[in-house]
């Protein structure tokens, strides 16, 4: 879906390419705006980064916790790709929340007005891809990057905007993920669940002497 909302996105740049004027726009000084986008590029660093520490210290506590609950696996925990928390919906744990979204549209009006509000904030993530994909061939017309952010070079205009388009973009998916239904599944992520997971049950421990003499269940 993401990628066929790109793909939109490049056609739509592509008509407004070929629909060009021949009369170039004058470049207004101050129009470019690139000490804001600078300061968005520093929060947008400090947020992966936080993104990425955080998520890094609750994967070590699971692991932690998994070692010492259940013995073990710590392969399952330790190999896991660090999910960024920016990018939560993305992929096929989303895929699979969706359709529990739906399905739980079906069958009350509190799943109705989750699948609802999650559509409404889905907007700006789905605009964003939309976007970013017109700034390809669009940003080929002059007047497209004239007055524009980052502009009027082609680069400058698209680095700005995808910078725009990528904190627009994550702020969406975060939230989307707050609404969507939780995944099943012990490997879940808490940033994709919208919850904590399950705890593993413990292994059956081997019966001991003492137990052996009091006929104490295990």
């Amino acid at each position: 879906m993401f990628a066929l909302l790109f793909a939109a996105g490049v056609a739509a740049g592509g008509m407004i390419y070929l629909r060009r004027s021949p009369v170039r726009d004058v470049q207004q000084p101050g129009t470019a705006a690139w000490w804001p986008h600078l300061a968005l590029f520093l929060v947008a660093i400090a947020l992966l980064a936080m993104a990425r520490i955080r998520l890094r210290r609750r994967q070590h506590r699971r692991y932690r916790h998994r070692v010492r609950v259940a013995g073990g696996a710590p392969s399952d925990v330790r190999d896991q790709p660090v999910e960024l928390l920016l990018l939560a919906p993305l992929g096929k744990p989303a895929g699979r929340r969706i359709r529990r979204t739906l399905r739980g549209a079906r069958r009350s009006p509190g799943g109705l007005a989750r699948l609802v509000t999650a559509g409404v904030v889905a907007i700006p993530l789905a605009y964003s891809l939309f976007r970013a994909g017109i700034q390809v061939l669009g940003g080929l017309d002059p007047n497209f990057t004239a007055n524009a952010w980052g502009g009027p070079s082609y680069l400058g205009a698209m680095a700005c905007h995808y910078l725009d388009a990528a904190l627009i973009a994550a702020a969406s998916a975060y939230l989307t993920a707050r609404v969507l239904v939780p995944g099943p599944g012990p490997a879940s992520s808490p940033y994709l669940d919208g919850g904590r997971t399950r705890s593993p049950a413990a292994p059956p421990r081997e019966p001991t002497s003492r137990d052996q003499a009091r006929g104490t269940p295990v």
